[in-house]
């Protein structure tokens, strides 16, 4: 997403709201409560409440928005430029982008943007399409002379690259890259491969091999 979409996707406090409420509903609401599942939304009071227990859940409980004070506008920007910007953005850059004057405001925000996305990046599984691989990382000392292939004595590790299919256009395969996954294994057999594709992979994901 560049700049412009997002402008028009979230220029409003209204549309932030609803993007978060139709995202949150996607993946479920769980009541703290009882831990029930089945909910009806509050639409003037912005909440869910529980049909099981009647316990509430607000639009941004459990969330990073929760008991924030600033608009949610202010939120996705600083999302928008942290996720997207290739250098690191310093808390006095992100007080001018967003207009606020509290060094510990901003800085606060900024601290819990970088948590979820380490979290994110420690925990997301791959997509429905991937191409795995194993390679060789070269550590100190060993790169004059390292002898290639499955029988180096540098570090193996397995690869997992998961991609969105897309129609392929003139010299491009159609694959469009969403990240990449890299564990350290002990070897090549299956059983060591199997613990990477466990931690990362849905039943559903259909990996391809490179070999």
């Amino acid at each position: 997403m560049d700049i412009f979409e997002f402008a028009s996707k979230f220029n409003t406090e209204e549309k932030c709201r609803a993007f978060l409420k139709e995202q949150r509903q996607q993946y479920g609401i769980t009541c703290k409560n009882c831990s029930g599942q089945d909910h009806f939304y509050l639409e003037k009071k912005q909440q869910w409440q529980c049909r099981a227990c009647d316990y509430r859940t607000t639009l941004t409980s459990g969330t990073i928005f929760e008991n924030t004070k600033l608009p949610l506008q202010k939120w996705m920007l600083a999302l928008f430029w942290m996720t997207s910007s290739k250098k690191s953005i310093s808390t006095l850059e992100m007080m001018r982008k967003l207009n606020l004057k509290r060094f510990e405001t901003v800085s606060n925000l900024m601290k819990k943007i970088r948590l979820m996305m380490r979290h994110y990046n420690e925990t997301i599984m791959a997509g429905d399409h991937c191409e795995a691989d194993e390679s060789f990382i070269v550590t100190s000392g060993t790169r004059n002379g390292a002898k290639r292939g499955r029988g180096t004595e540098q570090t193996m590790v397995h690869i997992l690259a998961p991609y969105d299919q897309r129609a392929p256009t003139g010299n491009k395969s159609g694959k469009a890259l969403k990240n990449i996954r890299m564990d350290v294994i002990d070897n090549a057999a299956s059983k060591s491969i199997k613990q990477v594709w466990d931690r990362y992979l849905t039943r559903n994901s259909k990996v391809t091999m490179e070999h």
